[in-house]
C-alpha cells in the first residue's frame, strides 16, 4: 500500500458522490483518485490498477457494481465497499467479498465504521502479500521457511543440524531454534539434498554436523557438534562412516 489510501468513488448520483467526497476529505491518509458515474467508466478507471479502495454503487447505468467487479482479475481487485439504497443486494455483496455494505442514507458514524473495516482489510492483505514475497525470496535464495509459534525464520540448509520425524510432522533443529513443519521425513530429505543423510528411520542428519559415532547399549549413536546425540539405525554405521570419509 502507498502512504495514502487511494480511493475511487463510483456512483451515478452526483449528490451521493459529493457526500462520499466530503466524508473522505475529513479522514487522514486518504487520497481520492477519481470519481465515476457509470459502470463502464468505473471499469476503465479500475483497470489502471492504482486503486486501493472503491466505494461502489450497486445499480449504475450500463453495468452494475457486480458486473464491474467481474471484469477485474482477482489479484487486481481493490477492497470494495458497496453503497446502495437497496438492501436486497447485501448477501450478493458479501459473496463478492466486499468489506462492507453501506445502505443509503447512512450517517457519519456508519461511514466511519465502513472505512475502518476497509483499512483493516487492506492492512491484512498487505501483510499477507509481504509474507508471500518474503517466502518467494527465501525460496529463490535456496532457504527454507520455518514457522514457529511467535516467529518465522528463513534458514539455509547449512543452518540445519538434524531433522526428526514427529507424528505427521518433522521437527527441524536449527541454529535459530526448533521448528515443527507439517511434512514427511522422506520429502524433507529430498528437499535438503545430498549434504544430509537418513541415519535412522526417524532421523535425518547434516553430515558435516557429525562429530563422532558412539557405541551404546544395543547399537550406535551420532554425536553432533552441538552436543546432541542422534540414534543411528542398525546397518547404517558403515554408510555414515563412508560418507563422512568422503566429506
Amino acid at each position: 500500500m502507498s502512504a495514502a489510501l487511494r480511493v475511487l468513488i463510483c456512483d451515478d448520483e452526483p449528490p451521493a458522490r459529493s457526500i462520499l467526497r466530503r466524508l473522505l476529505a475529513r479522514e487522514p491518509g486518504i487520497e481520492v483518485v477519481g470519481e465515476c458515474g457509470d459502470g463502464r467508466a468505473a471499469v476503465a478507471r479500475l483497470q489502471q490498477g492504482d486503486v486501493d479502495l472503491v466505494f461502489l454503487d450497486v445499480r449504475m447505468p450500463g453495468m452494475s457494481g457486480f458486473d464491474v467487479l467481474r471484469t477485474l482479475p482477482v489479484e487486481a481487485t481493490p477492497a470494495v465497499v458497496f453503497v446502495t439504497a437497496y438492501d436486497r443486494y447485501s448477501l450478493a455483496a458479501f459473496d463478492a467479498e466486499a468489506v462492507d455494505y453501506l445502505l443509503k442514507p447512512f450517517d457519519d458514524a456508519r461511514f466511519a465504521r465502513a472505512l475502518g473495516r476497509a483499512r483493516r482489510s487492506l492492512a491484512a492483505r498487505f501483510a499477507e502479500r509481504t509474507e508471500a514475497d518474503r517466502r518467494a525470496a527465501a525460496r529463490a535464495a535456496g532457504r527454507l521457511v520455518l514457522r514457529g509459534v511467535d516467529r518465522t525464520v528463513f534458514v539455509a540448509p547449512a543452518e540445519i543440524h538434524w531433522v526428526e520425524a514427529a507424528d505427521d510432522r518433522v521437527r527441524v533443529h536449527t541454529e535459530s531454534g526448533v521448528f515443527d513443519v507439517r511434512d514427511s521425513l522422506t520429502a524433507y530429505a529430498r528437499r535438503l539434498g545430498p549434504a544430509f543423510l537418513r541415519v535412522h528411520r526417524s532421523a535425518l542428519v547434516r553430515l558435516d554436523a557429525v562429530l563422532a559415532i558412539e557405541a551404546v547399549a544395543g547399537g550406535h549413536q551420532l554425536l553432533l557438534r552441538t552436543g546432541t546425540r542422534v540414534p543411528l539405525g542398525r546397518g547404517q554405521r558403515r554408510a555414515v562412516e563412508a560418507r563422512l570419509a568422503r566429506e
